[in-house]
């Protein structure tokens, strides 16, 4: 949850058409899906196994200055993968050194209404990107959120 004074700085930030949007989903294979409002025909999504190190340099290369990352959820089993975790944590780092806005989105909210099926109509689908194709589906509805995307594309 944003905080009144970074809910003022986004909305500025978007008003003024400034905004450089990282979304994540992080893991093992990381997802991310970005968004520049000066340069909206840039738009891109993609999918690495990254390093710690890599990791890092994919959010240096993009410099965002609003991150929207999948938080993680833990689940009682057995085989849990933590990867997540310690990519949280590495964006958490990154975002108290810069001057970057992170929204956090549970995996739920994130796909609650941007779907494969959506991004077909849309046009945006890649099926060989299933973790960017999750990171674009936070990305959406962050842009959905704030008034960014035109809902009339599903028609």
């Amino acid at each position: 949850m944003l905080s009144a004074s970074q809910e003022k700085v986004l909305i500025a930030l978007l008003k003024e058409k400034l905004a450089r949007i990282l979304a994540i989903d992080p893991g093992k294979t990381t997802g991310f899906s970005s968004f520049d409002q000066q340069n909206p025909m840039v738009a891109r999504t993609w999918q690495k196994e990254c390093t710690h190190d890599e990791f890092v340099n994919e959010l240096n290369e993009e410099w965002p200055n609003v991150i929207i990352m999948e938080s993680f959820v833990h689940t009682h089993r057995t085989g849990v993968d933590y990867t997540p975790v310690e990519f949280i944590g590495l964006t958490k780092w990154f975002v108290e050194r810069r001057d970057i806005i992170l929204v956090e989105q549970t995996p739920g909210y994130g796909k609650a209404f941007f779907d494969n099926d959506k991004f077909k109509k849309m046009g945006v689908y890649i099926a060989s990107l299933p973790h960017g194709m999750d990171a674009q589906s936070h990305l959406y509805q962050f842009m959905m959120k704030y008034g960014l995307i035109d809902l009339r594309l599903l028609k």
